[in-house]
């Protein structure tokens, strides 16, 4: 509905004030709703992000959260692809596999496991240690 208003609209030519309707759609941003698909990569970037911050396990919410925000953007294509299979896993294994409770299967280890794994070493929560 919204993009054949907004065709309805760029093809107006009725000025107001002398300003044509298409110019104050496109001046208002009105037509970027509509335009420009996003960027597969993008795409699947955004998705990972949600997945990381909304999984199953709080703690696991922190920790594959807090690495998308820190490193997700950086990631190239083929370790987003890495990470995306490493995502599929159910939240109980990939809490022991980080724990080192049991083996990472060799299909997940990789450059972006090794980088999950820094990640939590590296206290990405700022807890205090007595």
């Amino acid at each position: 509905m919204m993009a054949t208003m907004m065709r309805t609209l760029s093809r107006a030519s009725v000025g107001v004030k002398g300003v044509q309707l298409r110019d104050m759609v496109t001046r208002t941003g009105m037509r970027s709703l509509t335009s420009t698909p996003m960027d597969p990569v993008e795409k699947q970037r955004r998705r990972l992000m949600y997945q990381s911050k909304e999984r199953g396990m709080h703690e696991n919410d922190l920790l594959l959260g807090t690495f998308a925000d820190k490193f997700l953007a950086t990631l190239s294509a083929d370790q987003l692809t890495q990470y995306d299979r490493i995502l599929q896993a159910l939240d109980p294994d990939l809490f022991n596999w980080i724990s080192g409770r049991t083996a990472v299967p060799e299909d997940i280890k990789g450059d972006v496991w090794d980088k999950i794994m820094t990640h939590v070493q590296s206290n990405p929560l700022g807890y205090r240690h007595k």
